[in-house]
Order: structure tokens, then C-alpha cells, then sequence
């Protein structure tokens, strides 16, 4: 097959391109084939692999696991009622801004100390407010995975929500409502919004407005 369309390319190449450049076109193009093939060899294998499991916890809550023992690293992904959407009149923003302090002070543990212990446990987490949920993720060493588990249920449980994070935090929001106010995507998507949704809590931006984080005092 293959001298069949080598012998093909040299008759269709124009002289003086020949035999010689055909061979070279021929070895690129099955090159190039097996580079793409072993690109994509990985994903294809570990599409095959994965058998997703539905796992219920005692409390009735459910997920949905796979396993992976290739790295010692556990992810978790989790969300659950609330968002943005429901953000009281005034305080709008005040969702975006919890999902913020999360990681900023929990239990016993103010920011500093709260993320040393982090740190310590090989660790790292993130919040997300959208519009109708809290989204939480969670990446760490599954060998420190008790003590890891332990800090993400202080932060959802017992966030300590102190003055300072939040001034700090609060500050870094408002830094970027007004870096992008007057950007016309920004002034367009909130239009857009307004004429879409009316006065439904939709209408208003999810990261609120400089003057409504201002009104938003601890305790949150």
C-alpha cells in the first residue's frame, strides 16, 4: 500500500518533484499520523477506563465517584443551594463576597494560620457563588486527605468571616467592578441583563456594586 501511493503522489507531483520528494511526503504523512495517534491513544484509553460509581453518604447525600489510583491525588467537586440569586435587596454581591472568605479564617484558625494548615495539609480549595448554588472545589494529597477534609467542613461550617479578610476582600471586588465599569461588554452585559430579566434578582450583577459591598458588615 504504501509503495502504491508513493507511486501515486510522484505521478501526480508535477516534474521535477519526482520520486525523491514523494518518499519524503510519504514517511511525513505516516509520521505525523502516529504522532496523532499516541496523542490521542491516552484519552481514548481513559475514557474506556472510567467506571463512574454512585456513592450515597449517611446523611442521604449523593456522588458520584471515579477512581483513578494512577496519582495520590483526590478532587473533589461540590455544590450546593444558594448563589447569587439570592442575595438580599441592598447586598447584592454579598454571596460573591462569602464564597471569598471561605478560605479566609475557620473555627479556631484565622487567615493566616488557616492557610499554613492548608499548606500543611498538601491541599488547596476554591468557592464560587453563581446564580442559583455555592460551587466548592478541593484538590489535595490523598495521604493527608482526614486532616484536608477536616479544614474544607470548618470552612463551609464555621467560616469566621473577621473584619480584616473581609475589608481585604471586599476591597479587591470593588477594585474590579471599577476597573471594569466602564469597559463596554461589562455596560452592555448588564443592560442586557436588565431588559431581559426586569427587576428578578437575575437583572443584577453577581459580584454587586460598589455600594452595595459597602453596606455588607460582619457577621455576614
Amino acid at each position: 500500500m504504501t509503495n502504491q501511493l508513493r507511486s501515486a503522489i510522484a505521478q501526480a507531483l508535477p516534474s521535477p518533484v519526482g520520486e525523491g520528494r514523494a518518499v519524503r511526503l510519504v514517511t511525513l504523512l505516516a509520521v505525523l499520523s502516529l504522532a496523532i495517534f499516541f496523542l490521542i491513544l491516552p484519552a481514548l484509553i481513559a475514557r474506556a477506563a472510567v467506571n463512574i460509581q454512585e456513592v450515597k453518604s449517611e446523611k442521604g447525600i449523593t456522588a458520584w465517584l471515579v477512581e483513578d489510583h494512577t496519582l495520590p491525588i483526590v478532587t473533589l467537586h461540590f455544590v450546593f443551594d444558594g448563589g447569587t440569586s439570592q442575595d438580599p435587596a441592598g447586598k447584592e454581591g454579598l454571596a460573591n463576597l462569602m464564597t471569598g472568605l471561605f478560605d479566609e479564617g475557620a473555627g479556631d484558625y484565622d487567615s493566616d494560620t488557616f492557610q499554613v494548615k492548608l499548606e500543611d495539609a498538601g491541599a488547596g480549595m476554591s468557592f464560587d457563588a453563581r446564580r442559583d448554588g455555592i460551587h466548592g472545589s478541593i484538590r489535595l494529597l490523598s495521604k493527608r486527605q482526614d486532616a484536608a477534609f477536616d479544614l474544607v467542613g470548618l470552612a463551609v461550617n464555621r467560616p469566621r468571616f473577621d473584619q480584616e479578610p473581609v475589608d481585604r476582600i471586599r476591597a479587591q471586588l470593588i477594585s474590579g467592578i471599577i476597573a471594569t465599569e466602564r469597559e463596554p461588554h461589562a455596560i452592555a452585559a448588564l443592560a442586557w441583563r436588565r431588559r431581559i430579566y426586569g427587576t428578578h434578582p437575575f437583572s443584577t450583577p453577581p459580584e454587586g456594586t460598589k455600594e452595595s459591598l459597602a453596606r455588607i458588615r460582619p457577621p455576614i
